[in-house]
């Protein structure tokens, strides 16, 4: 599903040659993996799982997605992966607060031209699931965190991606919570088959995945 090869990430900066976040990392990501990616504040963990998603790209290095190399893609052809491929959940949730929460999980579909009935009624279906039928029309401001994280979930399956990233997606949640999106993301991974890779600093949330590969100074740490 995902093949990395030496990437790089280097920012730079007006008085040296650069920030390198990513250092040269090697990694493979098979379909239906649950990937867990851990480390220290400012290892370099989200600026992967951006460039993973095609958030971002890399400086240097070779990015594989499906068995073709993205790594020079543009933004108009990264944003369609993002489109049809992949789902994004956030530790922010980035929810729009003045939509309904059925309003937010349709707003995808509403992108890639579905019509509006047919994304209605298929973001019904996924909150239900999720167990928000009775928040169908809710603002997200009516919301717990951890329905909002719900919500979040159900927006980015919408359009049923391969690949579902989530950074920090239990950051703002209690433990209860936390626990209850783990599972949420256990099953998508088990009974639908979706790829899933996640970061967090919580090594007892990484450990409820099926591999934890961690980051230090830009590095996968073998």
């Amino acid at each position: 599903m995902i093949k990395c090869q030496n990437l790089k990430k280097i920012y730079p900066l007006k008085k040296s040659q650069g920030y390198p976040a990513l250092k040269g990392i090697n990694l493979e990501v098979r379909e239906c993996d649950f990937i867990a990616i851990s480390g220290p504040s400012g290892c370099g963990k989200s600026t992967l799982l951006n460039i993973l998603g095609f958030l971002d790209y890399p400086s240097e290095g070779k990015y594989f997605f499906k068995g073709k190399d993205v790594s020079g893609f543009n933004d108009n052809q990264r944003a369609y992966l993002r489109r049809k491929e992949i789902g994004f959940v956030f530790q922010s949730f980035n929810l729009l607060p003045r939509l309904s929460a059925i309003e937010n999980v349709a707003l995808p579909m509403f992108y890639l031209g579905k019509n509006r009935s047919y994304a209605i009624r298929k973001a019904a279906s996924i909150l239900e699931r999720l167990g928000l039928g009775n928040k169908l029309n809710n603002s997200i401001l009516e919301l717990s965190g951890g329905e909002r994280q719900r919500v979040g979930i159900a927006r980015a399956i919408s359009n049923d991606p391969k690949v579902l990233f989530a950074d920090e997606p239990t950051g703002n949640l209690d433990s209860a919570n936390s626990i209850d999106v783990l599972n949420i993301l256990k099953n998508l991974n088990k009974n639908m088959g979706m790829t899933i890779i996640m970061v967090t600093h919580d090594l007892k949330l990484a450990a409820m995945a099926d591999r934890i590969i961690k980051i230090k100074d830009g590095l996968i740490e073998i």
